[in-house]
């Protein structure tokens, strides 16, 4: 494998990649100058509180439009789809709740569940959900050896009919592709290895499982409708319809990390948008990133490359990133990040991605939170 390093346009940006050919991701097109709508969910003094955008490739500003979602308390589990957020509060030791809100519709429906079961002591694993169904994976450990568990729950009945369907092994993240459930598991009791579980959505039945060896951290569907396992120094591409499986290795230096974040945020071109460790690129605990699986290149868009250090100290006072997202409207990085102060605050950085591979920081906006998931419309 061939290393590459490359300083985009006076060092605004790193791209790292290791890649068999000489071949680059083509340029980005600086694109149009569309409305877009941003939304923030911001964590503040543990409850998440949600604000509004309008901003364009130009400006950013405040929206006067407001959520019907009640202010909550930051949750065990949630998941993102489009402009759908789920989330999952734990009650009681077998109890819980799904609260599940359309930003475009602003319609929230919350289902009570694990209520049926008896005293138990349960943790939720993993979040997902479609148009027609949530999915929710637990653990009992109040048997012995341990119980695990997934629940589908019914949104197309008003009962929220519900099937329980046990599993081998414990959940640890879901992913959905081609009408297909796809269960990381973990094998707490023996070996310590990784599995794949996938049950086929139709029918709720499981239909394959697969031994995935050691350290496999997330899984996560690509904009190709196949399944990214995510590893410290690999990552496997499954096709989702013969679970066939490929691997690409990584240097060490060259990792790029997205396996310990959850974010499912990619643009139309399949580059995945997340918070990552820099390592030795940045004085900053986490950076946004940017990894593009076709041509195995990660960007890391550093603060101390791109702003000077009165912005970075002193304007903006940026401690670490706390989420990022992709206004692929505008070709804009969306950076949300914590501040030094101490205060629960935030802001949103956005950073213009240029076809001349000229990478800017346009503009900042504060936020009364931290940045928790930032949706785009």
């Amino acid at each position: 494998m061939k290393t590459y390093y490359i300083f985009i346009l006076l060092c605004i940006s790193v791209l790292i990649g290791c890649n068999t050919s000489d071949d680059l991701s083509p340029p980005i097109d600086d694109g149009k100058n569309i409305d877009a709508d941003y939304i923030i969910v911001m964590e503040n003094g543990g409850m998440l509180n949600t604000q509004f955008f309008n901003a364009n490739s130009d400006v950013i500003s405040l929206s006067d439009k407001e959520t019907s979602l009640n202010s909550k308390v930051e949750p065990q589990l949630h998941y993102t789809d489009g402009l759908m957020f789920l989330q999952y509060h734990q009650g009681g030791d077998c109890d819980g709740l799904i609260t599940k809100h359309d930003f475009n519709s602003e319609t929230t429906t919350e289902i009570a569940v694990f209520e049926d079961l008896e005293t138990c002591e349960l943790t939720a694993t993993a979040l997902a959900q479609t148009d027609q169904a949530i999915y929710i994976s637990y653990t009992l450990t109040s048997t012995n050896p341990d119980t695990y568990g997934l629940r589908v729950i019914d949104m197309t009945s008003e009962e929220r009919a519900f099937v329980d369907i046990s599993l081998n092994q414990k959940p640890i993240d879901f992913a959905i592709a081609n009408n297909r459930l796809f269960i990381l598991t973990i094998d707490e009791q023996v070996t310590d290895e990784n599995g794949l579980s996938v049950i086929d959505i139709a029918t709720n039945s499981l239909v394959h499982e697969k031994d995935l060896g050691y350290d496999a951290r997330r899984i996560i569907t690509n904009v190709q409708g196949n399944i990214i396992i995510g590893y410290d120094e690999l990552h496997g591409n499954l096709n989702s319809e013969t679970f066939a499986i490929t691997y690409t290795q990584y240097e060490e230096e060259t990792a790029p990390k997205f396996a310990y974040s959850n974010s499912r945020n990619f643009s139309d071109a399949g580059v995945l948008f997340y918070p990552s460790d820099p390592g030795s690129s940045s004085m900053y605990p986490l950076v946004a990133s940017s990894y593009d699986f076709e041509n195995n290149l990660v960007v890391l868009y550093t603060y101390d490359a791109l702003l000077s250090e009165e912005k970075r100290n002193f304007e903006y006072k940026i401690k670490t990133t706390s989420a990022v997202n992709y206004d692929s409207k505008n070709n804009i990085v969306l950076v949300g990040y914590e501040k030094i102060s101490g205060a629960m605050q935030g802001g949103l950085l956005r950073i213009k991605l240029n076809s001349s591979n000229e990478v800017t920081a346009i503009d900042n906006i504060d936020v009364e939170g931290i940045p928790f998931e930032i949706l785009v419309n």
